[in-house]
């Protein structure tokens, strides 16, 4: 089944988003986990569900890619038991660690259907943005 995720820019010209860019638009938690372990943090782009309203600050220009859901990686269900293999030795569960493993096992990117946000882990072309 397709999945409609959208992303919001200042840039109105773009191809392909990239991870590697990630914390470029407005910063979140992520740079503190991207401090505090950065051995296993993972840039991601992030893409609102339909059910997304937009943060104050994104950029205007709103992206939409289509993606297989079978290429994303249900946090919440956990089908590969990745929250077991990302506590570490205080028995303190790891959700860093866990995006890692789930990137390593080759999902394109992971989503928690409790919130109306999927990370993609990977560069992904993107259809001209709708304003």
């Amino acid at each position: 089944m397709k999945v409609k995720l959208n992303h919001w820019s200042s840039k109105p010209d773009l191809k392909v988003l990239d991870p590697t860019f990630h914390g470029t638009g407005i910063r979140g938690v992520e740079s503190k986990r991207r401090e505090q372990w950065p051995q296993y943090y993972v840039d991601r782009i992030y893409f609102g569900t339909g059910k997304y309203k937009p943060e104050v600050g994104l950029g205007q220009y709103k992206y939409t890619i289509e993606v297989n859901s079978d290429d994303l990686y249900n946090m919440a269900k956990d089908p590969k038991e990745f929250a077991a293999k990302s506590v570490d030795q205080q028995k303190v569960f790891n959700v860093t660690k866990m995006e890692k493993l789930i990137k390593r096992a080759g999902y394109l990117g992971a989503f928690n259907p409790e919130h109306p946000v999927v990370a993609i882990f990977k560069p992904i072309r993107v259809l001209p943005p709708k304003k």
